[in-house]
């Protein structure tokens, strides 16, 4: 008998520990979830801007290349353009798409019309062929840029996309992300 109610004890301490660990992992899933979500829309900045402010610190090496073809910020039909131009330019979260970006940049009067030099940001407008998120890349000079499309990172004619150009802004002209917060642009 005394090993019989021994092991059942033993048993339901397993159990009620059991449970207590499963509550746990939750909290610690919600917990995590709450701050994601926070630091993506909150007023601290999004988890990638979080991510590269702390890599800027290290050096901007430590950030995927930049080769052609590369599909670090994504392909086929999942891209992140604006997380391309963020990253590689330093410029923080300029916005939730390219479109809300360029948005930003014309309320701020820093968006330029004309030939975009090299290292500009040029922005394109919403359409079909960007699901109206519209799309961003980095001026190569010439009337070339690059920017994550389809294929990866690819490099393109301004002429030749597919959206029309809205214009161009200068990397340094940008001072604070989104949400107010200084970029190291």
């Amino acid at each position: 008998m005394r090993i019989l109610t021994w092991s059942l004890w033993v048993t339901g301490a397993l159990v009620f520990l059991t449970g207590v660990f499963t509550v746990a992992c939750v909290i610690a899933v919600i917990t995590w979830y709450s701050w994601a979500v926070y630091q993506t829309f909150g007023i601290a900045g999004s988890i990638i801007h979080a991510e590269v402010s702390a890599l800027q610190g290290l050096g901007r090496h430590l950030l995927p290349t930049r080769t052609l073809g590369s599909t670090a910020w994504g392909s086929g039909t999942n891209t992140f353009c604006e997380t391309f131009v963020e990253q590689t330019t330093g410029i923080g979260n300029q916005g939730i798409s390219a479109a809300a970006a360029a948005d930003r940049m014309r309320s701020l009067g820093i968006l330029h019309t004309g030939e975009a030099p090299a290292g500009a940001i040029v922005y394109f407008a919403p359409s079909l062929d960007n699901g109206y998120w519209g799309h961003v890349g980095i001026a190569d000079g010439g009337g070339q840029f690059t920017s994550i499309t389809f294929y990866g990172l690819q490099q393109y004619a301004l002429s030749e996309w597919q959206a029309p150009y809205v214009g161009y802004v200068l990397p340094g002209d940008i001072h604070t992300d989104r949400f107010g917060h200084r970029v190291n642009s």
